[in-house]
């Protein structure tokens, strides 16, 4: 990850250490996978804390109650009659004037079941593989790499907003 990312989105707040951040947002997926090691066949969810915030923990909860076998469900940016591809953004991402995909997915909250993990991680893992060779923005989050993930394999996503 390039050392000058500076902010998540184009306009807000600088994150002074943004690849210390980045590394707990990309931790997300093989943490909600841990836990759900334990419950295989039981749908485990992974809230993000800005979610307590808006009190939308009940909505997370209910949604993920309608996750379909060999998917992964977090709610989108992008609406359901949207076009399915990654989206782009006419301003820069993370201060940095080359990264300009956007985000399709909102990870604010995660939802699979544990037996479902080896294939989502062997995917995450690849996304991530991809978007960190990307030459032209260095500068990534947990979000962008789900938005790459759903590029090479959308079979196994859920919306979470529907």
């Amino acid at each position: 990850m390039w050392r000058n990312c500076t902010q998540k989105h184009s306009k807000g707040d600088i994150i002074p250490a943004f690849s210390n951040m980045a590394q707990i947002w990309l931790n997300k997926l093989p943490v909600l996978c841990k836990a759900a090691g334990a419950r295989p066949s039981g749908t485990t969810v992974l809230v993000d804390a800005n979610l307590y915030k808006s009190n939308r923990v009940r909505a997370a909860l209910t949604a993920s109650s309608r996750l379909s076998p060999g998917r992964l469900m977090m709610p989108s940016y992008v609406p359901a009659t949207a076009p399915d591809r990654i989206p782009t953004w006419p301003r820069p991402w993370f201060g940095q004037p080359t990264c300009t995909r956007a985000p399709y997915y909102q990870a604010k909250f995660l939802a699979a079941r544990g037996r479902d993990c080896p294939k989502l991680l062997a995917a995450w893992h690849e996304a991530l593989r991809v978007v960190a060779s990307d030459t032209s923005c260095g500068c990534y989050d947990e979000e962008i790499v789900f938005g790459v993930m759903k590029a090479l394999r959308p079979d196994m996503f859920q919306r979470g907003n529907e």
